[in-house]
């Protein structure tokens, strides 16, 4: 009786623990995935354990997601290891074309894409050039390469630096946190936007919490943000404003973000 009573009287692990879990298994999944490209060949469970510095065999979870990661491969026959490429059917231009036009949420510029054929990189600038795709980059990764012709912040799709579409300087011509998406339809790609509109686009502010909640009909009451409440207590309470708008699915209206940034139009188009 009392064995029962204590597995009823155990605690759960809490929601932190459970993330904490999840990041852990995350991080030693992605060293594993590292280590099986850098060899290049498959591996024993016990080569990878020595590799990463960890238990696999008695880790459950993690051995969950490895059989089921795509970029993992397991031959039960063997029991061996080895690294596949997420983008194994493309061989060629027209492969990596039919990808991007073929997605939802577009695709991003990875090391696992760029590394399945030495002109991957060379194709996808084509692409730019020729304006047979989307772009926007992380406006983050653009700071980072430190352009040299326009330095500044903007509000395109690439995040201020050289136009994606147009000649970039050396340090624009990495892919560096760039997404591919495919066009739109031809009566969009083709219409114009108005300069006075253009320069409405670049000057606008992103609007405040107060202003967006307003518009949602969302009302903040004093538990939305209890700074004061939580510096004194040491608990921080759940449903702020980043978690508002939690589950939301993002939407990139790329042909509208290019037509109304000035410094990504070619030839006045």
């Amino acid at each position: 009786m009392s064995s029962k009573r204590d597995a009823r009287s155990s605690p759960s692990p809490s929601p932190a623990a459970d993330r904490s879990s999840q990041k852990a298994i995350g991080f030693l999944l992605m060293k594993i995935i590292e280590e099986l490209k850098r060899e290049k060949r498959p591996l024993k469970l016990s080569d990878l354990e020595q590799r990463i510095g960890e238990k696999i065999s008695t880790h459950t979870a993690l051995l969950q997601q490895m059989t089921t990661n795509p970029k993992i491969k397991y031959d039960a026959g063997t029991r061996l290891y080895s690294y596949t490429s997420p983008y194994p059917h493309v061989k060629t231009q027209e492969d990596l074309l039919n990808l991007i036009n073929q997605s939802d949420n577009g695709i991003a510029v990875s090391d696992d894409l760029t590394e399945v054929r030495p002109e991957v990189e060379q194709w996808i600038n084509q692409f730019l050039r020729e304006r047979k795709v989307r772009a926007i980059r992380k406006s983050n990764e653009q700071t980072k390469l430190k352009c040299k012709e326009n330095p500044g912040q903007g509000r395109s799709g690439a995040g201020g630096g050289c136009p994606l579409y147009g000649n970039r300087c050396p340090n624009c011509m990495k892919l560096n946190g760039i997404r591919l998406f495919p066009r739109a339809e031809e009566v969009v790609e083709s219409s114009k936007v108005d300069d006075d509109i253009k320069t409405l686009w670049k000057e606008s502010k992103p609007a405040s919490w107060d202003v967006v909640t307003r518009d949602l009909g969302v009302r903040l009451g004093p538990a939305v943000m209890p700074q004061r409440e939580e510096a004194a207590t040491g608990k921080r309470k759940r449903g702020g404003p980043e978690n508002l708008l939690k589950g939301r699915k993002k939407i990139h209206n790329l042909h509208i973000l290019d037509k109304l940034d000035p410094s990504s139009q070619l030839n006045g188009s």
